[in-house]
Parts: structure tokens; sequence; C-alpha cells
């Protein structure tokens, strides 16, 4: 037989020739070629035999911890080819019931089966799913609709068959449902019967793009399906040889990419400060800490924060000095003063230092009297990075255990924020802290004594 383009029969070629309509436009089978019947209905307007897509707008129901698969359901049903890919019946026409590393074509059909029930017209009035009109919303609002809801019962009891990692009602991770989903398609899908054993090639000096070309037509001799349309990719990975400095590339097809998340090492902690001065209100604040850092790490967070807080209420104070001009100068004069006062609190008392040229013994016996010091140069840097300013804060700052209405203990500075956290849940609990008369540092204190 003569032979059609790549060995394919001429009987086996089945072509349609379709005339448009020179009157109203229109074609024999629709513009998108999957309409099947032109005889229009005179009195609705719309042809026979035709179905009757809708909107797409249908939920899901949870059953039991099932909302990794109804997300993951939905963003494929969403996706505008892969739906019509199933929705026109396309699929059918891909069944590959005689590969191995499938289901039989079983997987197929039920994800069209779900997918076709997601956009198939329901029988809603306009007026009650909330489109009969544009609404303006502010930002972060959202209009209510009246949207119909399915249950995947039937895709759920097949996924659960189909691989036992599924089964039952427990919770579990969407990309590890959407990889198996898309790998179980691709295979059910899969236009290659008969897998052929390929060599990966050596790059051997080629360039990356005729390289990735050969590499991916090798890819597509051993699977061919709408899923390596659509979600697969190639990435470029370089082995380089340390002695001869050769480079072997290869260019691998993937469908998703693991990305490194750097690990947080800070967490948030509540706390809750009660100041000694009555006048002020009790306050609860949320600092960001080291996970592995001591209370007092916690407690010069906190300074960091009060120390804001107070450039914060002076800045306040100095526009409503300027927008009164005729406030008494007096008043103005006392409250300055003891702005002067309380910073030099901080600034000159944690200006002091002891004289590390007296001796060995001096340096000693500072180091006995600092509140807590290390042994840890990595902890001595750490230190070094905190303002002077906020260290004399937070010794005037104790974390306390409440009971009952009365204060049991304080807790240590070089305790370990550990030792806080709940044992079961991992959670650090609401910590109290109280506000203490202005201490001298230990710092000043060596100095005074000498």
């Amino acid at each position: 037989k003569k032979s059609v383009g790549d060995g394919i029969a001429d009987s086996d070629v089945v072509l349609t020739l379709e005339l448009r309509d020179e009157k109203d436009g229109t074609w024999p089978r629709g513009v998108d070629g999957k309409k099947k019947h032109q005889d229009m209905d005179e009195k609705n307007g719309v042809q026979k035999d035709e179905v009757q897509m809708g909107d797409g707008i249908v939920g899901l129901y949870n059953m039991g911890n099932t909302c990794y698969l109804n997300s993951s359901i939905q963003c494929l049903s969403h996706t505008p080819i892969f739906r019509d890919y199933f929705t026109s019946k396309s699929y059918l026409n891909d069944i590959n019931r005689t590969n191995p590393l499938g289901q039989q074509g079983r997987l197929a059909q039920v994800s069209a089966v779900l997918i076709n029930s997601l956009w198939k017209r329901f029988n809603q009035q306009p007026s009650l799913m909330g489109f009969g009109g544009k609404k303006i919303t502010q930002p972060g609002s959202f209009t209510p609709i009246n949207a119909p809801a399915l249950t995947p019962k039937s895709f759920k009891e097949a996924l659960g068959k189909f691989s036992d990692h599924f089964a039952g009602n427990e919770q579990h991770d969407a990309q590890e449902l959407l990889a198996f989903l898309l790998s179980g398609l691709s295979e059910d899908l899969n236009q290659i019967v008969d897998k052929p054993y390929i060599e990966a090639p050596d790059s051997d000096g080629r360039p990356d793009k005729e390289l990735a070309d050969i590499w991916w037509s090798n890819h597509l001799k051993r699977e061919m399906s709408i899923i390596v349309a659509l979600f697969t990719g190639q990435y470029k990975s370089l082995l380089t040889c340390r002695s001869c400095k050769y480079e072997s590339a290869r260019f691998e097809p993937f469908a998703f990419l693991q990305l490194p998340l750097p690990e947080d090492d800070q967490i948030s902690v509540q706390l809750i400060l009660y100041p000694i001065q009555d006048e002020r209100a009790v306050m609860k604040y949320s600092v960001r800490v080291r996970h592995d850092g001591t209370i007092k790490d916690l407690l010069a967070s906190l300074a960091k924060v009060l120390h804001a807080d107070m450039i914060e209420d002076e800045k306040l104070s100095q526009e409503q000095k300027s927008t009164d001009p005729e406030k008494d100068d007096t008043s103005k004069g006392v409250v300055a003063d003891e702005k002067e006062d309380k910073e030099s609190d901080y600034k000159e008392e944690s200006s002091v230092v002891p004289n590390n040229d007296e001796g060995q013994e001096d340096v000693e016996s500072s180091a006995d009297m600092d509140v807590e010091t290390s042994d840890n140069d990595g902890e001595q840097e750490e230190e070094k990075s905190i303002s002077p300013i906020h260290l004399k804060m937070a010794h005037n700052l104790a974390v306390v255990d409440v009971g009952d209405g009365y204060i049991h203990k304080i807790v240590p500075q070089n305790w370990s924020l550990t030792k806080l956290q709940n044992r079961d849940t991992g959670e650090m609990p609401l910590i109290t802290v109280h506000e203490l008369e202005q201490l001298p540092t230990p710092e000043v204190e060596y100095a005074n004594n000498e």
C-alpha cells in the first residue's frame, strides 16, 4: 500500500472536509471541532445533542481529611487543555490497557468521570449564583455564591484500590497525590505500547540545545501522553571530573522540582510585661528569638522592642510640642530633664567597663560578678552585637513563674528556652515578664568598688 507520512497507510487516514456557512459563518462541527450536530433548535437557539458545559465552579466535600485531594483535583480540573482533553472524550483514543506500569486505563476513566461531573451544567438560576452583575467588594472580602458541590466518593475509593497509601480518610500531602496522579495518568494514556531500550547519550561537546533535543526525543520514544506535553520539562545536570575537568551534561525529564527551603532558626514567643509603674498598662508582646537561645536572649529581644517604643513615644511627644507652642515652658524643661536622666541611666552606666590592664585577678573577679559569662566565643560575639542599652534594659527584666495569684520563682537568665516548651506539643507557653527597679550592672558595681 502507498503510505502517507511516517508509515501510515492511506486506508487508515480519515479526512473530514468542512465548509463554513457563508451566511452565518458557522462550521458544521463548531469552531473547536467537537460538535457533532449542526441542527439548531429554533426555539432555544442551541444545537441539538450538544453537551452543555457549566462554569466549573463546583465544590468538593471533604470526606474526613481529604482536603489534599480536593485541592489537587480542583487545580487539575481548571487546567484548560487538561480539562478539554477529558470533557471532549479525546482520552478514549489514548487509553493504554496493556501497559504494566499503569492501571490499564482505570485511573484515566475515574478521573474523566470526576472532571466531567465538575464541568457539567447544573440547573441553577443565575440570580442565585452571584453572577448576575459585577459587585464591587473591598480588598480581602469576598461575595458568597450558591455553588453546587460533589462528594468524590467513587474517585476516592478507586484511588485507595490503586494505592494503599491513599486508602482511608487520613491526611496526606497534596504533592504526593499529584505525583501519583500524573504518573499514573501518563502511563494509562501513554501512546507508546512497546517501550524501546535507549542508552542515555553523553554530551560529547555538543551544544546544550542540541543535546536537550536528543534527550527529549529519546524520552518521547518511551513516554508520550497529554501529561508529558503539559507537565514535563527538562533540567540540566552537569558532572565535572576533578582530575581531567571533563564535563558531562544530562537533560533529565522532570515533573516536579524539589527545592530546599532554609530552616527557620527563629521562633515566636509571646510575653506579658508587667511594668513597675502602676500607671502603665500591662502589655502583651511577641518577639523573635533563636530556638536554642536562652532567657537572656529572650529578654534582650524584648528590650529592643521596648527601646523602639520609647523612641517612638519621644517622637510623638516632640511632634505634640511643636504643634502646641503655648505649652508651659517649665513643664517642657521637667519632661526634658526626665528623659535625659532616663537615657543617661542606660548610656553612662553601660559605658563603664573594667580595666583589663590591672592584672589577671581583676579580670577574673570581674568575670565572677557578671550576671551571665559564657565561655563560648560564639556567644560572646552575639553579646557584642547587642546594644549596651538593650543589655541594660534586659538586666532590669525578669521572667517569673506565676501560679495561684503569686510568683513561685524567678527563672534564671541562663536557662535554655527548650526548658519552657511543652514536652508533648513543643509549643512555647505565654511567658510572664516583670520589670524591676533599675539596678546597677555588674560592671558598674565592680567599677564603683574599685
